[in-house]
């Protein structure tokens, strides 16, 4: 990111998860990562940044994801710009 450019953490983290680049939110030791569990954390951690209410899962759907109970799908895109 250039001095130029702004970009909000949701937006960056969208990005790497899109492309597959989740590595990219982890700064320490990658080889005791547990992939699953962090695209699990980051899928639902997408779904409660949603600028609409009605798109973000009441905290009992946040539980169960986060448990592996209930499936996850895909997030759409935190929307937001930066002004």
């Amino acid at each position: 990111i250039s001095s130029a450019d702004e970009i909000l953490l949701s937006n960056w983290v969208y990005q790497c998860f899109t492309s597959g680049q989740l590595n990219k939110l982890m700064k320490h030791d990658e080889k005791d990562v547990d992939w699953k569990i962090l695209e699990r954390m980051v899928k639902v951690g997408l779904w409660c940044v949603q600028d609409h209410q009605s798109l973000r899962p009441t905290m009992k759907n946040v539980i169960l994801m986060l448990e592996g109970l209930k499936d996850i799908p895909v997030p759409p895109s935190p929307v937001r710009l930066v002004e």
